[in-house]
């Protein structure tokens, strides 16, 4: 998975308001934005999940989209039964996805 703080990095040169609209969007104050990135916080632990949930990306190889860890995880998490017979491709494609944590070849 991705180094959070990077993406928290990025994610603030890419917001137009900074710090400000990442805070809002992971429902953080300012202030703590900023203690994060200069590294006073203390425990990150929640931010560093929210941080992920919100702003990791996971290529698809089967969807050729970029989706979210959660969503990711949703796709590859469904069992065979609970499956229309369209869907049946991407769920084999989940099972060999080098994305999928069940996968013994996963990089996770």
């Amino acid at each position: 998975m991705s180094d959070w703080l990077s993406l928290l990095r990025q994610a603030v040169d890419a917001d137009p308001r900074g710090k400000a609209g990442v805070a809002e969007r992971l429902g953080y104050s300012r202030p703590a934005i900023s203690r994060v990135l200069s590294g006073s916080y203390g425990d990150t632990g929640r931010l560093a999940t929210k941080v992920l949930a919100t702003y990791a990306r996971i290529d698809c190889p089967h969807l050729l989209a970029s989706l979210a860890p959660a969503e990711c995880a949703a796709y590859a998490g469904r069992a065979y039964g609970a499956i229309a017979a369209a869907d049946v491709p991407h769920w084999r494609a989940c099972r060999r996805c080098p994305h999928n944590p069940i996968n013994p070849e996963s990089p996770q």
